[in-house]
């Protein structure tokens, strides 16, 4: 399947000058995609790869929308411009650079999900995932890229509803600094940034506190942190232990365990 895919590509390049460099690809995305268009959805790829790298059961991986069509995402930047594709928002330029992290020409507004045509379009979470947020469980948005990592999961229809109707602690764990997608935001942009993306920017109305009951952040951060505005909108500031790597805040893994685990109530 994947030989099929690179012998269209080629035959694409020799028409255009959109060319396809498969040295640049990751081997995990070819086999995500091979496996994807080969099964026509992502369950399958998903469960065959746990089992090939011994993953527990424990252990759950979901797509939030099962699609057999390509999606993708773009932003609307607060200028009025859009960005479409994951990488030329993140990580843009000829090479991925996981390290590229000069600031967007202006901050992002929103995130939409975008076809093979860079068309919008609206997305339903796939039912498995909603079952799944609807137990009686914590629920923790894990560090990562704000917008195309966390948020790109929040805005499929669905999600702001389980969310905001669970019992349980919601945390929201900080990541130790800013990055290209959130530069010179403070932790209460975070917190506007997720909820509107819950709230689907617009077709839901609630607030902060039915998302985030808790917000980690690490001590060595540096970005502005108003406890006070924080704890006036319903959402507990709890800090952790952290160090400074190669210039890197990293929480200390044994205290962010500790701390989601046992300070923290279910």
């Amino acid at each position: 399947l994947l030989e099929d895919e690179r012998l269209k590509k080629e035959s694409q390049n020799r028409a255009d000058d959109n060319k396809f460099n498969f040295s640049d690809a990751s081997l995990g995305n070819l086999y995500f995609t091979g496996m994807r268009l080969f099964f026509h959805g992502l369950k399958i790829p998903i469960a065959f790869f746990s089992y090939l790298s011994l993953i527990p059961d424990t252990i759950k991986v979901l797509p939030i929308c099962e699609t057999d069509n390509p999606i993708s995402i773009a932003v609307k930047l607060v200028d009025g411009s859009t960005i479409y594709g994951q990488n030329e928002i993140s990580h843009p330029g000829e090479f991925v650079n996981k390290n590229f992290d000069e600031p967007l020409v202006s901050p992002i507004k929103k995130v939409f999900y975008i076809d093979q045509l860079n068309n919008p379009i609206e997305m339903e979470a796939d039912p498995d995932v909603l079952d799944d947020l609807s137990e009686d469980r914590t629920l923790i948005y894990s560090m990562g890229s704000t917008f195309t990592s966390i948020i790109a999961s929040l805005i499929a229809k669905g999600v702001g509803e389980c969310i905001a109707n669970k019992q349980n602690s919601k945390i929201l764990i900080l990541n130790g600094e800013n990055d290209r997608e959130t530069p010179n935001f403070s932790a209460l942009d975070y917190i506007n940034s997720i909820t509107a993306g819950c709230n689907r920017y617009g077709d839901l109305n609630n607030k902060a506190s039915k998302y985030i009951t808790h917000l980690i952040i690490a001590k060595d951060s540096n970005f502005p942190i108003n406890i006070d505005a924080i704890n006036q909108i319903g959402i507990d500031v709890v800090f952790v232990k952290s160090t400074k790597t190669n210039g890197k805040v990293l929480y200390v893994p044994e205290e962010l365990i500790e701390t989601i685990t046992k300070k923290i109530p279910d």
